[in-house]
């Protein structure tokens, strides 16, 4: 799995986004999660330049394709930080600390709203993106990950 989402995040391997869409569609699907919105984590714009893509971002919307429930890019991340690979628990918490808003005026007021994301180590990365989610209304956030390390 490993190798799968390396592959995929930093080498640009497209083709196994379909599968992974799949597999979490499948974990939906099982776990009976009923959303109204579909987002998915955030990278910097640096990041994202760099890389040419969010790799979050692809999941989520081929799901919101399948589903078909609304994709929104509803959460920004306004400052670079580190990342956060080879972070202990605190020092990924305070990384994140206050990096996240939302994007747009948008009414999330009672919306139920699955994030996705690629990988979930710590969960600071979704915990800070729920974090903002709620404290702009949404009444339920879940959490859609490819693997947990």
């Amino acid at each position: 799995m490993r190798e799968i989402v390396y592959r995929y995040k930093y080498e640009g391997l497209f083709a196994i986004s379909e599968i992974i869409s799949d597999w979490l569609l499948n974990l939906v699907n099982q776990q009976s999660i009923d959303f109204d919105l579909i987002t998915f984590t955030p990278l910097s714009r640096k990041r994202k330049n760099k890389r040419g893509y969010n790799q979050s971002e692809v999941l989520a919307k081929k799901i919101s394709k399948k589903l078909k429930i609304p994709c929104e890019s509803l959460i920004e991340k306004r400052r670079e930080t580190k990342p956060q690979v080879g972070l202990g628990r605190k020092e990924r918490i305070l990384n994140l600390k206050n990096a996240f808003f939302i994007k747009k005026r948008v009414n999330l007021t009672s919306k139920r709203i699955v994030i996705v994301d690629d990988v979930i180590t710590t969960g600071s990365t979704l915990n800070e993106c729920a974090f903002v989610l709620k404290n702009a209304g949404a009444k339920k956030v879940w959490g859609l990950t490819i693997a947990k390390e």
